[in-house]
């Protein structure tokens, strides 16, 4: 479980850094996520 959940968390830091690069698709995956 706790593997999973790095590995989760990872793809979240990814995509925080993709979304401050300002990176469009990555921005709606994140916003679709959120919401």
């Amino acid at each position: 479980f706790y593997r999973e959940q790095k590995e989760y968390n990872k793809k979240i830091d990814k995509m925080k850094e993709s979304y401050f690069e300002k990176e469009q698709s990555s921005v709606t995956e994140y916003c679709e996520m959120v919401s």
